[in-house]
């Protein structure tokens, strides 16, 4: 790979595992760094995702599994690893993977908590292609890790110890001279207003975009909140781990001469324990690995029936759902026949209504037309008697007119026959 013209950031996120890395990767991912490819898919251990570059993952993961360790060895990485072939085929991977994924970026990050020991892997990397190389280490507490990994993992808490303390030594003493920022995961979660920013700047990232805090923070992320110094007897049993604390908590102010040497001396003491302690630590790390790998196949296959189970309960809910549905579908449905039998029982009873109101009109009728048809036969026979009325009148009329003009006569006739008998009387006439 040849150098670049272009310059190009590169923000290495590092800590152990359980320490809130993921937390401080969506950071930087939400202000515009980039991820380069596609993201671990998120997990009940981590509902809200991992921000890990899955492909880096794989190859750090492929390259433990080629060179004899895993992500939880406590064991000290053995001389040689990162010169071997298998070294070499990793970065050739790796190389190909940035130009692949990171060509146009102008701000890289990446985040795997095994990074923090395979940074020896990168460094022929980082030389070549020229990028500005900043890290920020998150520390958490080492015994609020230790409890959640031995919720999610089931590991002891000297493992746990042991495997934190090489996580922080080897990141610190391989990220010396570098740009670098150490933060407290307890103080973020606590003052994210202050101590982020102040943690970019520190970087050389202040010129990112801002976050906001309300969309990514949940304080109730912090679950393992037990500390080192509550447990007198606890900082007694593992007085190297209490130092590396101590020794790293001066590191989130700032650097220190006093504190890398503190983080000497005990790197000193751990490398003497590794030569004495090591080939029974080999033997039992074979029997550990070993019992591991059939507690993570026994857990596997927990979860498969774990997630059987949900899977079932799921279409359980989801059948019981439908069932309700269905049953209240009946219900709509015996409801609407119900009323469409009452609709249809009112117009039956309506259409008799209307029949028995069809029938007494048309009784009516027939009853009205006998009645017009008599009122015309009376009315012809009045008509009729009107005529033989008028005619008995006028005859009647011409009889009294006969009667009259008779009386008349006879009044005539009486007056000439007065007339004759007064004459022959000598007497005036009647008048």
């Amino acid at each position: 790979m040849t150098a670049r013209s272009t310059e190009r950031r590169g923000v290495l996120v590092l800590g152990m595992h359980r320490s809130g890395t993921s937390l401080v990767s969506n950071l930087l991912g939400r202000m515009g760094c980039d991820y380069g490819g596609d993201l671990m898919p998120a997990k009940e251990d981590n509902p809200r995702g991992y921000w890990e570059n899955q492909a880096v993952v794989d190859l750090h993961e492929e390259f433990l599994a080629a060179v004899g360790y895993r992500w939880d060895d406590a064991r000290p990485l053995a001389s040689g690893v990162f010169s071997g072939a298998q070294a070499q085929a990793t970065r050739q991977a790796l190389r190909e993977l940035f130009e692949r994924d990171f060509a146009s970026t102008s701000t890289w990050v990446l985040k795997d908590p095994r990074h923090c020991r395979l940074l020896p892997l990168w460094d022929e990397l980082i030389a070549e292609n020229g990028d500005e190389i900043r890290s920020i280490h998150v520390l958490r507490d080492p015994v609020a890790v230790s409890e959640s990994l031995a919720k999610r993992n089931g590991l002891a808490p000297g493992h746990a110890f042991l495997l934190w303390i090489r996580h922080y030594l080897e990141s610190e003493r391989a990220t010396r001279g570098r740009r670098r920022a150490w933060l407290s995961y307890e103080a973020l979660l606590a003052a994210p207003e202050e101590v982020w920013p102040a943690t970019c700047l520190r970087v050389g990232l202040g010129d990112l975009p801002a976050v906001d805090f309300v969309e990514i923070l949940d304080r109730s992320l912090d679950h393992h909140r037990s500390r080192i110094t509550d447990d007198a007897d606890l900082a007694n049993d593992f007085p190297w781990l209490l130092r590396v604390v101590d020794a790293l908590q001066r590191l989130t102010e700032g650097e220190s001469p006093e504190a890398q040497a503190e983080l000497d001396e005990v790197t000193r003491l751990l490398e003497i324990s590794d030569r004495v302690y090591g080939s029974p630590m080999d033997w039992l790390s074979d029997e550990i690995r070993e019992v591991q790998e059939k507690r993570d196949e026994a857990l596997n296959e927990i979860r498969k029936g774990q997630d059987y189970v949900g899977r079932l309960e799921s279409e359980l809910e989801e059948k019981r759902v439908l069932l309700e549905q269905g049953a209240e579908y009946a219900r709509s449905l015996e409801e609407e026949l119900a009323a469409k039998n009452s609709a249809q029982k009112e117009t039956e009873d309506w259409v008799e209504l209307l029949k028995y109101q069809f029938e007494d009109r048309g009784r009516k009728l027939g009853e009205a037309k006998e009645y017009n048809r008599q009122l015309k036969e009376h009315l012809a026979e009045v008509e009729r008697n009107q005529e033989e009325s008028k005619s008995w009148a006028q005859s009647v009329q011409d009889q009294l007119a006969a009667r009259v003009e008779e009386l008349e006569k006879a009044k005539e006739s009486l007056r000439q026959l007065e007339a004759k008998y007064d004459a022959l009387r000598g007497t005036p006439s009647l008048p």
